[in-house]
């Protein structure tokens, strides 16, 4: 298993930016100073579009206490209008990198995925992420998963 965001230079989408500090490319730069917060309003999101097909095992995330996504929906899709949920994860409201593994078959990711954030401890809906991996194994040319 292996970083799906580490070098493969994605695509990030985010639904809100608070302000220029807090830019979307943060969640990914392994930078525990820097991180990515949304403006007020639910739902938030971020996506990640890939530049291969992947497998997605795991999803690791790390927020502020206090402005945590409680409920964090994942989606795939080949194009932004095909949309198809694949696992419901809870994080809790605390500072620790929490990892949930995506149960079930594996899943294929052709396109995108998206993280969205309904529900947030903060009374005005705000997330707040410093670190956020997806892990798995990129598909090779023949189909199989391959570890690199």
């Amino acid at each position: 298993m292996t970083s799906l965001l580490d070098t493969s230079s994605p695509v990030i989408k985010a639904s809100s930016t608070l302000d220029r500090a807090s830019h979307r490319k943060n969640i990914i730069d392994r930078n525990t100073d820097t991180c990515w917060a949304s403006a007020n309003g639910s739902p938030q999101w971020v996506s990640f579009t890939l530049p291969k097909p992947a497998l997605l095992k795991s999803v690791s995330l790390t927020f502020q206490g206090g402005f945590v996504a409680t409920e964090v929906i994942i989606s795939t899709s080949a194009t932004s209008s095909n949309s198809k949920p694949v696992a419901t994860i809870y994080p809790q409201d605390n500072n620790f990198r929490q990892t949930f593994k995506i149960e079930g078959d594996d899943v294929r990711i052709e396109g995108a995925v998206r993280l969205e954030f309904p529900k947030s401890s903060d009374f005005f809906g705000r997330v707040v992420l410093y670190d956020l991996d997806l892990l798995g194994d990129w598909v090779g040319d023949n189909g199989d998963a391959t570890e690199s």
